[in-house]
């Protein structure tokens, strides 16, 4: 044993000293639980019809007991019946056609002016005109743009203390409230609000809210 030892420091003492160091600094110890993790996946066999994707029933943990945000708190089991999402937004086009169906006005367009973010002097500006006609800026579920894109409107209403009281299976959010849930996050998230990336992370806004960082993308029950 000590003649390997003599031979290994005689070669660390033959090395450039930065690469001596590396070797030191970062080679795996059995004490490091790390050193030889490899996060496990299910693979999953998901069905498809026209854009959506058909989620599974299943269980997974809600809330987070690392978020400093009391609304994320406690971390409860929830059962979620199969149900169907957009893979992908609600589009401009797509939504152009909805407005065109049904005469539907956004409260921007009715309001005539939204909040829009200017990047040439890093601040949010209250525009006149502004609308979604005009416009700025997958995962293991075959989803895209879950996180970081734009914040994406839930039918829950919001409450603070949902999480404490809310039913095991198939929550339903709040009967009744002032201002609905947003989860995802948005394209300003990764500069100003990391943790809203994490999928224990939710927002909430008025229903009337309009702004260049907030969508939705449609939802329904398994048929």
């Amino acid at each position: 044993m000590q003649h390997h030892k003599k031979i290994w420091w005689a070669l660390l003492l033959l090395m450039p000293w930065p690469v001596a160091w590396g070797i030191q600094r970062w080679r795996p110890t059995p004490m490091d639980p790390t050193a030889h993790f490899k996060p496990q996946f299910k693979q999953l066999t998901l069905e498809t019809r026209a854009r959506m994707v058909r989620l599974p029933d299943g269980q997974f943990a809600m809330g987070s007991s690392h978020s400093h945000d009391e609304d994320a708190r406690p971390v409860h089991r929830v059962e979620i019946r199969a149900f169907w999402l957009d893979a992908v937004p609600v589009t401009n086009r797509e939504f152009a056609r909805f407005v065109d169906t049904t005469g539907f006005v956004s409260s921007a367009e009715r309001r005539g002016e939204s909040l829009v973010f200017d990047r040439t002097v890093g601040s949010w500006l209250q525009v006149s005109g502004a609308s979604w006609r005009h416009p700025q800026g997958p995962n293991r579920f075959a989803l895209y743009d879950m996180a970081g894109n734009a914040w994406q409107w839930c039918a829950d209403w919001y409450a603070q203390d949902y999480y404490g009281k809310s039913p095991a299976a198939n929550p339903p959010g709040p009967s009744a409230g002032e201002v609905r849930v947003r989860r995802g996050g948005c394209w300003l998230s990764t500069a100003h609000l990391r943790s809203a990336l994490r999928v224990s992370h939710h927002n909430y806004a008025p229903p009337g809210e309009s702004a260049s960082y907030t969508g939705f993308r449609c939802a329904k029950n398994d048929q």
